[in-house]
């Protein structure tokens, strides 16, 4: 072909529509590669083929043959005219029909009769819209009439509707049978749901319905791949299909749609055409898809309300069972439990329930319930503690359900406990945790099934939990409810049977709702008394109940401000005795919230605290005499030693006067002073219970004999004295002369009570003090020798009685007495380990009852009896005094009585004359407290010089004091105490000497 050839093919061969060049027999000579595109056909196929070759299966608009002579070329090429527009259909050779716009003109290139240049385009598109827009337009008016159905149907009418709506889309598809179809559990079976078929094919619909899913397996892979199932000529059963190799022949043609939900497939729409078989286009699976999706949204919708219709009857049922469950007899509970167990089984249709209790290790199932012919299994479950199965312990730990739908789900480590349940015909298993009130998991609550496997609904899951949960509960709060009643039968017995008042106050009614029986020691009200009254005003005093019920007030709204600190109070108040007592009491108070978390109630302990405030008084009243006896004990020794100095000083000097003469008397007016003074100070020390004492075995009875023939003569004739001994009094430990200065003191304040006229009485008895009453005599249980004396005289009133032991307080005119006669004898009593008593009613007496202690032994110590003459001696003493005035007083003293005195005034410088002495040296009279060496420890420095000589001790320190430098103040000591006479020194100096243990002269160097 020359060059301007080559371009016409190049534009002929690019042009968009079909050319076809037919010469004038008709025969096609000519084409381009449109033409092959739009005909479908390949150049083999074009050539020599002309208009009317039957072939071509050509179709008029209204589907009729297209005759070949009336094709638009064979009429150009037989008039000569050209033809336009002509609209004609073929089908091309894989049966798609296509539409085409033709036209045709001639073309005369060899003789006088013309060819025909044919152009045509592919109008297939625009010709299926403008045919198929009414078509839609019907289809979309039956949609939207099925949807107005489907959205105004009541839940009786919508079986009806949805099987209209199934008959209305198959014979609008000039179907016979449809059906809709959902899968079953485990996708092998499809159940049909609703079904449409015309009344003249009805027996080939029902042969449809024995198809299983599990025999066509290809048909379920389909239909869950979500793929469109057709079953015409053009689509037969697959190759490898059960029904293929069978041979079955086709019933009429199938179109089946999956049904989907929210992405997922469950179950399908298949329409049916028997009388007349036809092919399925895309058109129509759209439409039947469409239609399926309204169907399975409306499906849905019922399935939702039927659940929830469900669920609210099955939340019904537990709240019945609840409330049964609630109300029941103890007796009744496991029945009730079991109902219960058996309505949570029916829920989720499982064959078996159990509650699993969990309790440290200890795995236990208090209930169960099972289907007659499904074995219980508590026995099995026990085998398993909840410890030996981690995989479930940890979906429990974690408030998680254990789910299995399948034994297959079992994990590997649990293969022992699968085979079990397997064995005993269980096919899945849901166990369902169990909470306490603080969250910890107390269990769960399990089910079986055996007879209907599959997968546990999710939401139905979360039903059986919360009601369990709610079950469990109530079982929690019975047991609780049933510890309480049993714990407050024990705290009423507890409460009853305490000496405190317990009660509970209503806030917001203002009254009592609890009061203990112990109102009724502390007030001679009954409990349902007080209940009755007005509010606090029937427990507290008059002028206290204000004040407590502001209070209570105050701290309830700070509570619920955030403080609180402010729940718990005590408060020290007073309540009133029937008889019109006050009495004072120590109230704790704790507020309690009521129903709603709001603060209603107050708990609280009345507590009676007489006796603490008389043991408080009596405390006190011990520190400020303590007090005072560590002041008399801290001026007691220098006061001595001055005493000392004046009284011994007095006394040499009136030895050197005549007897008769003035300045003599004047000298013994001194001394008689300073002994005053000296008595003085010794009832100060007696009173602080720092007074050295001798105490030893003591027979009251024998004491006490001389001292009353002394009294009558001190107390006067006018007071008649009685003297009752107890003859089997036992021994007490005392010190006879304090003892004396006891019943001196007693019998002189009995005397001035009595106004000079009234009976004193004294008498002695044992006594055994009990561990109840101890405290209050401020005592150690045990035994004592009670002193008592008892004066008919004007008595003591209350205030005056608990001041009674204060040092210096008297009642007495002033001049007439120094306020330490009691205060005496309470710390002589204290000092010997005893203690004292006073009974004393205004106008009627007093009692003092005076406690010693009962003392071990059969040594009894002698009656004080009369002063010993001065005696005299020749041996050899070491005096060692630190005062110088002392030191000279005691020299010259002994000097006088005829001993050899060797004087020192540090216990350094009497080391040092022992050392250097050559001479006998028989005694060493010692201060006790000296700077650097004490009198002790200077005794044992000179044991290591000269054995075995003897020592006397002095000192005017307290008890206290001599006992930390190492005096130990017993019957055996040496003691001389300050102030003291120089008949009182000279009579210790000799009793050392003359003792028969004393050592022989030392001339030891």
């Amino acid at each position: 072909m020359s060059a301007p050839s080559d371009l016409l093919r190049a534009i002929f061969d690019s042009m968009s529509e079909g050319v076809v060049y037919q010469d004038a027999d008709g025969r096609i000579c000519q084409w381009n590669a449109s033409a092959e595109r739009i005909l479908g056909l390949t150049a083999d196929q074009l050539t020599g083929r002309t208009s009317y070759d039957p072939r071509w299966c050509a179709i008029r608009e209204d589907g009729s043959p297209f005759p070949g002579e009336e094709h638009p070329s064979m009429v150009t090429i037989r008039t000569g005219h050209a033809v336009a527009g002509v609209l004609m259909g073929i089908r091309k050779p894989d049966g798609t029909l296509t539409w085409l716009s033709i036209s045709s003109r001639p073309v005369w290139l060899e003789g006088p009769r013309a060819g025909a240049l044919t152009t045509f385009i592919d109008v297939t598109e625009r010709e299926q819209i403008t045919r198929l827009l009414p078509e839609r337009r019907a289809f979309d008016a039956l949609l939207i009439r099925m949807l107005t159905r489907f959205v105004g149907a009541g839940p009786d009418e919508l079986d009806r509707i949805l099987t209209d709506a199934l008959g209305d889309v198959a014979r609008f598809l000039g179907a016979d049978h449809a059906h809709l179809a959902t899968f079953a559990v485990g996708y092998n079976r499809l159940d049909l749901v609703y079904e449409w078929s015309d009344p003249d094919v009805a027996p080939e619909a029902h042969r449809l319905r024995a198809a299983n899913l599990e025999t066509r397996p290809w048909l379920r892979d389909e239909m869950l791949a979500g793929r469109v199932v057709r079953l015409d000529p053009s689509h037969p059963y697959p190759s490898d299909s059960p029904e293929a190799r069978a041979g079955l022949p086709a019933v009429g043609t199938r179109l089946m749609v999956p049904l989907t939900l929210r992405g997922q497939v469950i179950g399908g729409v298949s329409i049916h055409a028997h009388r007349h078989p036809r092919p399925w286009t895309d058109d129509d699976v759209t439409r039947v898809t469409l239609v399926g999706n309204a169907m399975a949204t409306v499906l849905d919708r019922r399935a939702v309300l039927q659940d929830l219709e469900r669920r609210r009857a099955f939340d019904e049922q537990v709240s019945a069972l609840l409330v049964h469950l609630t109300v029941c007899s103890d007796a009744d509970v496991q029945q009730e439990v079991e109902r219960a167990l058996a309505e949570l089984a029916a829920f989720i249709s499982a064959d078996h329930a159990f509650v699993l209790s969990v309790l440290e290790a200890h795995v236990t199932i208090p209930y169960e319930w099972a289907k007659e012919e499904v074995p219980r299994l508590a026995g099995l479950i026990g085998r398993f503690p909840l410890t030996s199965r981690p995989w479930q312990a940890r979906q429990l730990q974690a408030l998680q359900p254990v789910v299995i739908d399948s034994l297959d789900d079992f994990p590997p480590e649990a293969a022992e406990e699968r085979a079990l349940l397997e064995r005993e015909g269980a096919r899945s298993l849901l166990m369902t945790p169990t909470t306490g009130q603080d969250g910890t998991v107390t269990g769960a609550v399990g089910f079986h099934r055996h007879d209907t496997p599959g997968p546990w609904n999710a939401q139905d899951v979360t039903s059986i939990r919360m009601a369990a949960n709610a079950i469990v509960t109530v079982l929690e709060r019975r047991r609780v409810e049933a510890e309480r009643l049993r714990s407050e039968a024990r705290y009423r017995l507890l409460a009853e049977g305490v000496a405190d008042d317990i009660w509970q106050y209503d806030l917001e009614a203002e009254r009592f709702t609890y009061v203990s029986p112990a109102v009724r020691r502390q007030r001679g009200l009954t409990p349902e008394d007080v209940m009755a009254g007005n509010g606090l005003d029937s427990m507290l005093a008059p002028e206290e109940a204000p004040v407590v019920a502001a209070s209570f007030r105050q701290r309830a709204e700070a509570v619920r401000g955030g403080d609180q600190s402010a729940r718990t109070a005590t408060y020290l108040t007073a309540v009133l005795h029937q008889n019109g007592t006050r009495i004072p009491v120590e109230i704790s108070t704790r507020l309690v919230d009521g129903p709603g978390g709001r603060v209603r109630f107050v708990h609280g302990v009345t507590r009676d605290i007489s006796e603490r405030i008389a043991l408080q008084a009596q405390l006190q009243q011990a520190q400020k005499m303590d007090a005072v006896g560590r002041l008399a004990g801290g001026v007691a020794h220098d006061f001595n030693n001055l005493l000392t100095v004046i009284v011994g000083n007095a006394e040499l000097a009136a030895a050197m006067l005549p007897r008769d003469s003035e300045p003599r008397r004047d000298i013994e007016e001194v001394i008689g002073a300073a002994r005053r003074a000296a008595g003085l100070t010794s009832q100060l020390l007696a009173f602080a219970r720092q007074q050295p004492s001798r105490a030893s075995l003591v027979d009251l009875n024998s004491t006490l004999e001389g001292m009353v023939k002394l009294l009558r003569r001190l107390i006067g004739e006018h007071i008649t004295l009685v003297w009752r001994p107890d003859a089997a009094a036992w021994p007490a430990l005392g010190d006879p002369v304090q003892v004396d200065q006891i019943v001196a003191n007693l019998a002189v304040n009995a005397r001035d009570a009595m106004g000079g006229a009234g009976v004193l009485t004294i008498s002695t008895s044992n006594s055994v003090v009990r561990a109840d009453t101890a405290a209050l005599r401020d005592l150690t249980p045990g035994d004592y020798v009670r002193l008592t004396v008892s004066d008919t005289g004007a008595g003591m009133s209350n205030e005056v009685r608990q001041r009674a032991f204060e040092p210096f307080f008297t009642t007495k005119e002033i001049g007439k007495g120094t306020g330490l006669g009691l205060s005496t004898v309470y710390g002589i009593a204290r000092q010997h380990g005893g203690s004292v008593e006073i009974e004393s009613t205004p106008g009627v007496g007093t009692t003092v009852h005076v406690y010693f202690p009962r003392a071990s032994g059969s040594s009894v110590a002698p009656a004080v009896g009369a002063a010993e003459r001065i005696a005299r001696g020749t041996e050899t003493i070491l005096l060692v005094e630190d005062k110088d005035q002392l030191r000279h007083l005691a020299d010259r003293a002994l000097t006088a009585l005829g001993y050899t005195v060797l004087t020192a005034e540090s216990a350094a410088m009497a080391l040092d004359l022992v050392a250097r002495h050559t001479g006998p040296l028989h005694l060493l009279l010692t201060d006790v407290v000296m700077p650097g060496m004490n009198g002790p420890q200077l005794r044992g420095a000179i044991e290591a010089l000269r054995p075995g000589m003897p020592t006397l001790f002095m000192s005017g320190h307290t008890t206290e004091v001599l006992q930390q430098s190492g005096i130990s103040m017993d019957a055996t000591m040496p003691f001389l105490q300050k102030p003291f006479t120089l008949e009182g020194l000279a009579s210790a100096v000799r009793r050392v000497l003359d003792a028969p243990t004393a050592a022989a002269p030392d001339a030891k160097v």
